[in-house]
């Protein structure tokens, strides 16, 4: 099995960060880690999240239970670039 991140996201906030993963974080990790792949997951990506998937890059939108994205992969990634909506 690739090394697969996780990205869980949504709305502005979610959508900046997972722009930073593809074009920032996974080509890095890529260059270590050739097999490294990234799963986007989350409802309502906007197009330019979805023209990400392709290659080492899933975007899967829908899924019967969020529990299947966290069995499709080996690290939870979480790189918020802005604090909206964070809590606590």
């Amino acid at each position: 099995m690739a090394e697969r991140l996780l990205f869980i996201w949504g709305g502005p906030a979610g959508w900046t960060a997972a722009l930073y993963t593809a074009q920032e974080v996974l080509p890095r990790l890529r260059a270590k880690k050739p097999d490294a792949a990234s799963l986007i997951a989350g409802i309502g990506a906007p197009r330019r999240i979805r023209a990400l998937h392709g290659g080492p890059i899933a975007v899967i939108e829908r899924f019967e239970h969020i529990r299947e994205a966290f069995a499709m992969s080996r690290v939870l990634l979480a790189p918020m670039r802005i604090s909206i909506g964070l809590q606590n």
